[in-house]
């Protein structure tokens, strides 16, 4: 196979998977992504012996696949902030070089293997190398395959086999559609294989059907209280938010009293992430932080929102990528993206720090092991360089003396990693 005809293969696939991926904004249907690395495969798997010159035709799938689905990260309006900019199209740049880890490895085997092993192994190495992607400081899990049919209904074994276990089947699906198509150029007969694809795909998604309609039929174990939560959000440009913090408190409470003037108080508000951009609860804004609980207490209605927190460590608790105080170098200190809870006339005030952080964009990865570069990755806006919270524990919803509800909360990017979404659970 020619050095051309693998980069079309390859960035066919990347093309496909991306438009599989991000299907919710556009007319593609997330079927896509059971057929959509096909093209790869066949790059991969060449009868002809190729195995030279593969790096780059990978790159440029994975390349594409992270431009089609994830271009957006680097907020591509006028003001957006340089870094941010910047920064999303260094992850741009380096992660399709994770993605194309495992099939790089795959094009090695497929030298010294028969196609049917190969293909055994498709769906182990790619979902091992997925898990693996999500487990350090550099991950960025974004982009992980299960979570591309998360729409249809085969998604539904989820809680049986996780988002890995949905890459899995999804890599399956992908060899048995290959194993089908590599059989008729063969000269082989392929309506077998063929129809064994079909049938993979009938029992998976009947599966899922089944396992829905099994949850909605189980009586819950758990007592259930009913609980409203009012959502407010404020339709206004991001970055305005950074220039005049103070404002985003004040627009976030009027919106809300202009909702609970036509109806009645929900139990909970829901403010989104950053809702109040800066450290409300430091001492320079105390007419701010106390006009808010005041707020709180009147409406009588519980508030989770985002904000910029601080914490001071305790001594000798600090990590290595600690600030210090400028008055006191040995007062060691971060800002975190975090969200907190206020509940009316509690004076306890339950935080949830974010412990999944976005390598870049909001952290450096590994920044303990490279504090000296910290400060090369701040923002132009708000507040920049985030620490990384230690513990996720879920936020009460109080009432009188009553705890109503425990929220797991989670921010943007946590989103996506299951590992905290199962914490969450584990610990209430």
């Amino acid at each position: 196979m020619s050095q051309r005809s693998t980069l079309l293969l390859c960035s066919i696939s990347g093309i496909l998977a991306g438009l599989a991926y991000c299907h919710a904004s556009l007319p593609i249907h997330p079927i896509l992504m059971l057929v959509a690395y096909v093209p790869l495969l066949r790059a991969i798997i060449d009868p002809s012996g190729m195995g030279r010159g593969i790096v780059w035709p990978l790159y440029a799938c994975f390349f594409l696949y992270h431009g089609v689905s994830n271009w957006w990260i680097s907020s591509w309006q006028d003001q957006t902030d340089p870094y941010l900019l910047m920064s999303g199209l260094a992850v741009w740049i380096v992660h399709p070089l994770l993605l194309m880890l495992p099939w790089f490895v795959l094009s090695r085997i497929a030298r010294t293997v028969s196609v049917e092993l190969l293909l055994t192994l498709v769906p182990v190495t790619v979902t091992a190398f997925e898990w693996l992607h999500g487990q350090s400081d550099f991950s960025y899990p974004w982009l992980t395959t299960g979570y591309a049919i998360v729409d249809l209904p085969a998604a539904q074994v989820a809680d049986v086999v996780g988002v890995y276990g949905l890459t899995f089947m999804v890599m399956v699906a992908n060899a048995l559609a290959f194993y089908a198509l590599h059989r008729r150029t063969q000269g082989r007969g392929w309506r077998g294989s063929l129809g064994l694809f079909f049938m993979y795909c009938a029992l998976w998604t009947g599966l899922g059907v089944f396992n829905k309609q099994s949850a909605r039929s189980e009586q819950p174990t758990l007592q259930v209280i009913p609980m409203s939560v009012a959502i407010v959000q404020p339709n206004i440009n991001p970055w305005d938010k950074w220039s005049a913090p103070s404002d985003q408190l004040r627009i976030h409470m009027s919106l809300t009293d202009s909702l609970y003037r036509t109806t009645r108080p929900a139990d909970l508000t829901l403010w989104s992430e950053t809702a109040i951009p800066y450290v409300i609860r430091n001492y320079r804004y105390l007419g701010d932080w106390v006009a808010l609980r005041g707020w709180v207490d009147s409406t009588r209605t519980s508030l989770i929102t985002g904000f910029a927190d601080m914490m001071v460590y305790p001594d000798g608790d600090a990590p290595t990528s600690a600030r210090s105080l400028a008055v006191d170098p040995s007062v060691k200190y971060d800002h975190f993206n975090a969200a907190m809870v206020l509940n009316p006339v509690q004076r306890d005030i339950p935080v949830h720090r974010k412990t999944m952080l976005t390598p870049f964009a909001e952290r450096l990865p590994f920044a303990d092991q490279l504090s000296f570069a910290m400060k090369w990755v701040e923002w132009g806006v708000g507040i920049s360089a985030w620490g990384k919270g230690r513990t996720r524990n879920p936020l009460p919803v109080v009432r009188s003396a009553d705890t109503i509800a425990r929220i797991g909360t989670v921010i943007c990017i946590e989103s996506i990693y299951p590992d905290v979404a199962r914490d969450m659970v584990s610990n209430g």
